[in-house]
């Protein structure tokens, strides 16, 4: 069992973290925090054990125990400290709830839902790596986050006498939707190269009206453009000759 913390709780930091741990773990974990200086929920989470403190003898930790558990000796006289199982138990369940709300990481400590950087119009993979939880606060508190899906799907063509295959999926991936026009037409020149690689010719890309996406177009084209893009210095840039292009759609009609 969690407890029923909101989405934003990781980035919790004084009084509003506070509360919240006085709300579900009462107000002699507050006591127990704020003795050890923790006042976010990242710090928390950074703590291998955070009843630890408790083991050193001093006046100011003589006080904190009387709150926080029971000072008993055993049969042999030697001094000991029970703290209290509820307080104990809360604290541990608010600390593996905290931690059921990181970003899911695989086998690699790799996480999924921050925007990854893009190279060549395509996010670099395996960016985001770490096993050090203060990394992942600063990416968490800095790095924007993959709200949006962008995804590219291939329609292969044939001969009008044959049925076109259906179309598939090439990449699918999470954005926070902060590229340019530029990138969209690195993106475009990368599938393009990678698919003449193995002998697959990309007839053209298509976009719906997202205006980045119908900029890129329009360089592509060089239709009213300032681009410096120029296609067709490229060697396999794609050639329509008109005049086949009406005689097909002649014998089409």
């Amino acid at each position: 069992m969690t407890f029923p913390l909101a989405a934003n709780s990781l980035s919790l930091f004084g009084d509003s973290f506070y509360n919240v741990v006085k709300q579900f773990c009462g107000v002699e974990a507050v006591q127990l925090l704020k003795f050890q200086l923790i006042d976010t929920s990242m710090d928390l989470l950074e703590v291998d054990d955070i009843f630890s403190i408790l083991q050193f003898e001093s006046d100011q930790t003589a006080t904190l125990k009387q709150i926080l558990g029971v000072p008993c000796k055993d049969e042999f006289g030697n001094y000991s400290f029970f703290i209290m199982p509820g307080l104990r138990l809360k604290l541990n369940k608010f600390i593996h709830t905290l931690r059921s709300l990181l970003p899911s990481t695989d086998s690699s400590s790799t996480t999924k839902r921050f925007a990854l950087p893009l190279t060549d119009g395509f996010p670099s993979t395996q960016y985001f790596s770490t096993n050090l939880l203060a990394d992942l606060e600063m990416w968490y508190n800095q790095v924007d986050k993959a709200s949006l899906l962008n995804l590219h799907v291939v329609q292969p063509v044939c001969p009008p006498s044959q049925t076109s295959p259906p179309s598939f999926i090439l990449s699918c991936y999470g954005t926070s939707g902060k590229y340019t026009a530029q990138d969209i037409l690195k993106r475009w020149f990368k599938i393009f190269d990678s698919c003449l690689e193995k002998n697959i010719r990309v007839l053209g890309f298509s976009t719906d009206c997202e205006p980045r996406s119908l900029n890129a177009m329009r360089n592509a084209m060089g239709f009213f453009s300032k681009s410096e893009v120029q296609f067709e210095e490229y060697p396999h840039h794609f050639k329509i000759s008109f005049l086949k292009v009406g005689k097909l759609i002649r014998d089409l009609s």
